[in-house]
């Protein structure tokens, strides 16, 4: 899987294919994705032997053809090309690559744009007036364990291409990793509770309900850091998330913002969360 943010063409995306293809005599097939153009292709890398064993020159050779003479061929027999360029009779000759392309399905289409857009962001969600769960009230230990499905299913009604399981597991999480590495983090999902408790988690795209909360990020109100039961790792080729600057900073009472920053401000009636808005610095 590769990811090539310059790849428009496809020969393109076929050299970037053949980039990633560390074996020299098996056939690969690589997902190379455009994260700018979303634009993705499955090209199949196929090694071949070219021309084969070059051909010996007789001692007997050249002999003379002279204009309207016979000649008998040897045994071997002969074959009579057209002129051709010295160079395109060595490349035909040397090792060389085939290529077989083959475009996305609508459904990995829609799965690889999905990702790609949730992909090297921060996403908040406003946890609606608490059920009688406990879930959405406060952050509250393992009973913050139970706001993780309703998280990704609001996060999934906005981008519907992530319920696509058309790509295999690997796949889809080498396409996250690579993604995160190319914005240079990890995506995160920021949820804030009826009395102002915050908390971002990882997305786990394969296992929605695996999805962990990120440790150092739960906060109370003011800022304070909260006791986070998260910070496990995500199987795979998973990336290590530390909160170190966040992206989105629940803004403190008093606190100071930097330079594109972007802070959660929330008014309170009866210390419960009535209205929110989001402003970048």
């Amino acid at each position: 899987m590769v990811v090539c943010d310059t790849c428009t063409s496809l020969s393109q995306f076929q050299m970037a294919a053949r980039g990633a293809v560390t074996g020299t005599n098996v056939n690969s097939e690589v997902l190379v994705v455009n994260p700018v153009t979303e634009q993705a292709i499955w090209i199949s890398v196929l090694p071949r032997s070219g021309g084969g064993t070059r051909s010996q020159v007789s001692k007997d050779s050249p002999k003379e053809v002279l204009p309207g003479e016979p000649i008998i061929l040897p045994e071997s027999g002969g074959i009579i090309r057209g002129k051709q360029k010295l160079e395109s009779l060595e490349a035909a000759a040397a090792p060389g690559y085939d290529f077989l392309n083959r475009d996305l399905t609508p459904d990995e289409k829609a799965e690889v744009g999905a990702v790609i857009k949730l992909s090297g962001k921060d996403t908040i969600i406003v946890l609606p007036p608490d059920d009688g769960s406990g879930y959405f009230s406060s952050y509250n230990g393992t009973i913050a364990e139970g706001t993780k499905l309703y998280v990704f299913n609001r996060v999934a009604e906005s981008n519907g291409g992530l319920l696509k399981i058309a790509l295999a597991s690997r796949i889809r999480q080498l396409l996250k990793n690579r993604l995160a590495a190319y914005f240079g983090k990890q995506s995160r999902v920021c949820s804030v509770y009826n009395n102002g408790d915050s908390v971002c988690w990882q997305i786990d795209l394969a296992c929605p309900s695996c999805n962990t909360s990120i440790n150092g990020t739960a906060k109370d109100v003011r800022g304070n850091i909260l006791p986070s039961t998260g910070g496990e790792p995500i199987g795979g080729e998973g990336l290590t998330v530390v909160n170190t600057p966040p992206n989105v900073n629940y803004g403190p009472a008093g606190g100071t913002a930097s330079k594109s920053e972007v802070w959660l401000f929330c008014s309170y009636i009866g210390g419960k969360i009535v209205s929110c808005y989001i402003q970048k610095f």
